[in-house]
């Protein structure tokens, strides 16, 4: 009889981690594909322009990945493909990472797929608004998997993930300033770990918990301090682009977020209130949207105000940048993750929800990354109108 269970519980595993593999890597697929050609045709002056961002001009923030770029590759094509390459091994080792957790725990009930299959989660995030995909928010979305890795792995490999996640947040601070202000979930996971420690392992692990969160800390520190010291400026961004056309890459790659490096905080932030009077009402629908499947669940309910908390932390990036869905993303994506680790060492409760309740959730409403209007269709509404233009002519031949 437990042989019986065990093989039917081996199946159900095997049958449900199959399709939503498949799902998952077809969104990424398709992001994939979006910034492939984009980049093939020379035009990503966001989604890679952001990437190619350095230092030989003089110190500025977001510079240390293209400072890498310009350090180890001769220029031109080969600079642009090789930061492709390195965000496609982030994107697509994030996702394995996070499939991996997410199966780890055995069969679940269907609810849990709300938060791996949420609109505003890393799959159908990317998938339905290609535009989002390859950021550099990946950086810290790698790092935080890298952490968590750390944390579910023995004693002996353990420190090898912890260290990997601090080297590439190191990276990411001194190549995105967002990476600062997310220094609060790495911080909430290595408590959480410390707290809920079996009380023989308490002297063994909890002091290396500390310090991993103190030197996170400190890069979170200092990656702040940098990017206001040296926020950039209009010289500064032609000096970039000068470089990089000296290397044969094209100028139009200048003309997106190297561009925007001549912009300053009260310029950014006079942009973001010209699009007050839509976020204002849009926005905080897909917000509360993107957050109903994390508060089905218990834990977050019991810890909102520290979630909050962390929230709060993200509130520069609304106020000085229009990617509001993105933002909105930053935050589900970690949330999701730290309550899907959780969820493989203590038992959540989390509310139940039909397999029809999780299809209508997952596909009537996307979160688009900016400039987000009403109504926002999702896949399956956007399906069900094709199909419905689709039949209507063919109704009306039938009834003449």
């Amino acid at each position: 009889m437990q042989s019986g269970t065990a093989r039917s519980r081996i199946q159900k595993v095997i049958g449900q981690s199959t399709w939503v593999t498949l799902l998952a890597l077809a969104c990424m697929v398709v992001a994939w594909l979006d910034v492939f050609q984009g980049t093939q045709q020379g035009i990503e002056r966001w989604r890679i322009g952001d990437w190619l961002i350095h230092w030989e001009a003089g110190p500025v923030r977001r510079g240390l990945w293209g400072q890498l770029l310009i350090w180890f590759t001769p220029g031109g094509t080969t600079q642009i493909w090789t930061s492709f390459a390195g965000q496609s091994l982030l994107m697509f080792a994030t996702g394995a990472m996070v499939l991996q957790l997410y199966f780890a725990r055995g069969p679940r009930k269907a609810a849990w797929l709300l938060l791996l299959l949420n609109p505003a989660f890393l799959f159908l995030f990317f998938g339905l608004d290609t535009g989002s995909a390859f950021r550099k928010e990946l950086l810290f979305f790698f790092s935080f998997m890298c952490l968590i890795q750390g944390l579910r792995k023995p004693q002996v490999w353990a420190h090898g993930w912890l260290c990997l996640s601090v080297l590439v947040y190191a990276l990411g601070v001194m190549s995105h300033e967002l990476g600062s202000l997310c220094v609060p979930f790495f911080l909430l996971v290595l408590w959480q770990h410390a707290r809920t420690l079996p009380q023989a392992q308490h002297h063994t692990l909890r002091s290396p918990a500390a310090a991993y969160g103190a030197a996170f800390m400190a890069l979170a520190t200092a990656g702040l301090a940098f990017s206001v010291a040296y926020p950039g400026s209009a010289s500064r961004a032609a000096g970039v682009c000068d470089v990089l056309l000296q290397r044969g890459i094209d100028g139009f790659m200048c003309t997106g977020a190297i561009d925007w490096l001549k912009v300053d905080s009260h310029e950014a932030f006079e942009k973001v209130r010209q699009d007050w009077p839509v976020y204002r009402t849009v926005y905080p629908m897909l917000l509360a949207l993107s957050l109903l499947p994390l508060l089905m669940v218990d834990w977050v309910r019991r810890h909102g105000l520290l979630l909050l908390v962390c929230l709060l932390a993200l509130l520069p990036l609304f106020m000085f940048a229009r990617d509001w869905g993105r933002w909105i993303h930053l935050y589900v994506f970690f949330v999701t993750v730290t309550v899907l680790w959780l969820s493989e060492r203590t038992e959540l409760k989390i509310v139940s929800v039909p397999w029809w309740g999780v299809a209508a959730f997952v596909g009537l409403w996307r979160l688009p990354h900016v400039d987000a209007e009403l109504p926002f269709y999702g896949a399956l509404f956007r399906s069900l109108v094709r199909a419905v233009k689709a039949l209507v002519p063919l109704a009306q031949q039938l009834i003449s």
